[in-house]
């Protein structure tokens, strides 16, 4: 062997897998940007021009998770037979018709249909359960650093378009707005997934995290590599862990769903002024990016279940300080911002790792495209719950002191969800031998 094709073979090969990442982070920017950050700003000026009361029009973000929800067992099968990027490019296309189309609503069953319905399919097929489980399919070692860089998408999208958002509607309206983000979805989601988006590692002849490269073995010989068994969704369902894991997440998404779409109108209930809630929700969503990456690295090194519970334990204390803060304490609405931040951004990545950890990723997308209208269910029911509140008692302050309790609650329900022991060991530990044999 001649010494540059010597030197060719030690150096490692770049991993088409941070490609996949790059597209899925797109996707889950945008989805959550556009449909969740977004709407939070996009609340009150529509509410208060076209004469709706907060229930009514956060019903709307009701109605998208309910679709959404019972879309998934459809698309999980699909994710695990014919891959993402078909998925992704079509929902993209359909999410941009419906976001623009929110431009033109003049009555609430318009709205309704435009982002309860054709939205919600949309942001369904391009982010979420598509792109959390394609990144748990190429990578495993890597898993959480992989799925925290994606899922960092969610809280970024908050950074970067609440601000531009903000922008927007005092240039051009609310109506404007809109029509603007669902042009910004075509851009920046549909090529990316067009170019980037595979099933799998071994569709392309890969194996997860690279592992297949002979130079990546060469450098991991001394290393275990982990190889998972995949659970079928009927053995998935007969564990009580599984179980036990949709309450814990499901009670977590109530408080952080209706949280993301109401914070800025408490805020400036509370008498902050537009400018400062302006400035609160990206220091949250910052501090959500940056706690999304360290609860990557951290999965990597304890497992998932005791980085739920003190992801739970941690967004409790941040909710108790954002009811404590008043336009007197704005120390209170900053340390929220931080600490609730760091904590909501575990929330994706950490459920996406544990159910990959748990069952493995052949079937992830059925396992998880059964179990996600549950989950969904209970982040349909955060934001109309405390629009309600509000309607009713003119405050927040009930709605989220029972999500302090509802995390608090979680914490107890995945304390007890302990990984459940498969017919045949989960994973097998084998040395990564030069040559791949």
């Amino acid at each position: 062997m001649s010494a540059e094709a010597a030197r060719s073979e030690e150096k490692p090969r770049f991993f088409y897998g941070w490609l996949v990442v790059v597209a899925c982070f797109m996707g889950d920017f945008m989805m959550a940007g556009v449909s969740t950050h977004a709407f939070g700003v996009l609340l009150k000026p529509m509410s208060e021009e076209l004469g709706w009361t907060r229930t009514m029009t956060t019903f709307a973000m009701t109605m998208r998770s309910v679709v959404s929800g019972f879309s998934s067992p459809i698309i999980g099968p699909l994710l695990d037979r014919r891959g993402p990027r078909v998925i992704m490019v079509l929902g993209a296309t359909v999410a941009g018709i419906g976001v623009m189309a929110q431009g033109w609503v003049t009555e609430i069953w318009q709205f309704y249909l435009v982002y309860g319905v054709l939205g919600s399919l949309g942001m369904m097929a391009m982010g979420g359960l598509v792109t959390s489980t394609t990144v748990s399919k190429w990578f495993v070692r890597k898993r959480g650093r992989a799925t925290a860089i994606v899922m960092a998408g969610l809280p970024m999208g908050g950074a970067v378009l609440v601000p531009v958002t903000q922008y927007v509607v005092s240039t051009y309206g609310w109506r404007g707005a809109w029509i603007i983000l669902g042009l910004l979805v075509w851009v920046l989601v549909v090529p990316v997934s067009a170019l980037f988006m595979r099933r799998m590692p071994e569709d392309m002849g890969l194996r997860p995290d690279g592992d297949g490269d002979r130079a990546v073995q060469q450098k991991n010989r001394s290393r275990p590599v982990k190889e998972e068994r995949s659970w079928t969704l009927k053995e998935a369902l007969g564990t009580r862990a599984l179980w036990l894991m949709i309450v814990s997440f499901s009670m977590g998404m109530v408080s952080l769903s209706a949280t993301m779409i109401h914070q800025i109108s408490y805020m400036t209930d509370k008498g902050f002024s537009p400018v400062i809630a302006a400035t609160a929700m990206p220091t949250w969503a910052i501090a959500a990016a940056l706690g999304t990456l360290m609860w990557g690295f951290m999965v990597e090194r304890v497992h998932v279940r005791y980085c739920v519970m003190m992801a739970y334990s941690l967004a409790a204390v941040g909710l108790v300080l954002f009811v404590a803060a008043n336009s007197a304490s704005l120390p209170s609405l900053f340390a929220y911002a931080i600490v609730h931040g760091v904590a909501a951004g575990g929330f994706a990545p950490l459920s996406s790792v544990a159910y990959a950890d748990y069952y493995g990723r052949t079937f992830l997308g059925t396992i998880r495209g059964v179990v996600t209208p549950i989950q969904m269910l209970a982040t349909a029911g955060g934001p109309i719950f405390a629009g309600y509140v509000y309607d009713v008692t003119k405050s927040y302050d009930l709605a989220f002191t029972v999500f302090i309790t509802l995390s608090l609650l979680a914490v107890f329900f995945m304390f007890s969800a302990a990984q459940p022991r498969a017919p045949e060991p989960a994973a097998v530990e084998v040395a990564a031998k030069a040559g791949g044999s």
